[in-house]
């Protein structure tokens, strides 16, 4: 089930506030979404209408819903029924992209809910996300692909491979040691690919595939991964429990726990509360951090929490839509 909650702030201190306090954040469950019949991995909301939201999940299917009305539009089938675990929309809101553990991409037309083009990058396709209109980034297993969306051929490709001693699975289930990019965000501003690893690295990667920035810091995986539009800064979520904000400019790390489970989903608040960040964890948590006070090396301040209990495990998308400030869609 996705669950849809909007956020009510308040810029005013309450009498036992001081001066110049974060605003208090009150989080209300406004709807939910019913029907998938496992989990869902990821969720994305249309760029051109922010009330229409895509579910990707393990049962198989993506699910494109009308969420002010809490209404299903359509669901995609074409994966062989393998659990999907990414969807994406074309930057104009048009198509669809969705990845699966069948090995495929599948590139959908919203408009008629049919599937355009499948590329075929193998393994289990972790992510998928346009760049532009023409040009395709996916991560399956180790490889990172970009493609051209016209012709459905691969332009290049490349291995992360493993750059710390951290074996995830352990070595008797991954005697390979293989470090697979299990997420990846574009950064339009500067051009550049977030890469969340699962030899606890974080990376950042030019279009050509070059490696630019190594982070290191977490204790386990990074399986998720968010880039701030100024692209100076990355966000990320590990196994370890750990929310990561990194300083791209400056090459300067800090750490948000709190999280009692791995943290598989992170992002920015957009707009007036934009140096917020969100994070969804296995802990069946959602939770929303001030962002300065976790970039000025203090405490970090936590200012709404969801759950625990049935609510986001792995996945969260915000929208302008839901209530006055925004929302989210967690799952």
């Amino acid at each position: 089930m996705v669950n849809l909650t909007d956020v009510h702030s308040s810029n005013v201190a309450s009498d036992d506030e001081p001066a110049g306090a974060p605003p208090s954040w009150e989080l209300h469950r406004v709807g939910n979404l019913a029907g998938h019949t496992s989990r869902v991995f990821c969720t994305a909301f249309s760029p051109r209408e922010p009330w229409v939201v895509a579910t990707a999940s393990e049962d198989g299917t993506v699910r494109v819903w009308n969420a002010a009305q809490q209404r299903l539009i359509m669901t995609l089938s074409g994966h062989e029924e393998q659990a999907v675990f990414s969807v994406a929309w074309s930057p104009d809101g048009r198509f669809l992209a969705t990845g699966a553990s069948d090995g495929k991409i599948a590139l959908w037309d919203y408009a008629t809910g049919t599937s355009r083009l499948v590329l075929t990058p193998g393994g289990d396709v972790f992510c998928a996300k346009f760049v532009d209109e023409n040009t395709l980034v996916s991560t399956s297993d180790d490889n990172v692909t970009v493609w051209d969306v016209a012709t459905g051929m691969p332009k290049q490709k490349k291995s992360v491979g493993s750059k710390t001693n951290y074996v995830f699975g352990g070595i008797e289930r991954n005697p390979d040691s293989t470090a697979w990019a299990f997420a990846m965000d574009h950064n339009p501003r500067r051009n550049t690919l977030a890469l969340g690893v699962s030899d606890a690295t974080v990376r950042v990667w030019d279009m050509n595939l070059q490696e630019l920035v190594i982070f290191q810091g977490h204790a386990k995986d990074v399986c998720s991964v968010c880039a701030h539009e100024s692209g100076d800064e990355l966000l990320s979520g590990s196994g370890d429990g750990m929310v990561g904000v990194w300083d791209v400019k400056n090459r300067q790390a800090r750490a948000i726990p709190g999280h009692e489970g791995s943290v598989h989903d992170v992002g920015y608040w957009p707009g007036e509360k934009g140096h917020d960040i969100f994070s969804v964890s296995v802990d069946r948590t959602f939770r929303v951090w001030d962002g300065n006070s976790a970039r000025e090396g203090e405490q970090p301040l936590q200012l709404a929490q969801i759950g625990p209990g049935a609510t986001a495990v792995l996945s969260a998308a915000w929208s302008p839509y839901l209530g006055k400030g925004g929302g989210v869609a967690v799952a």
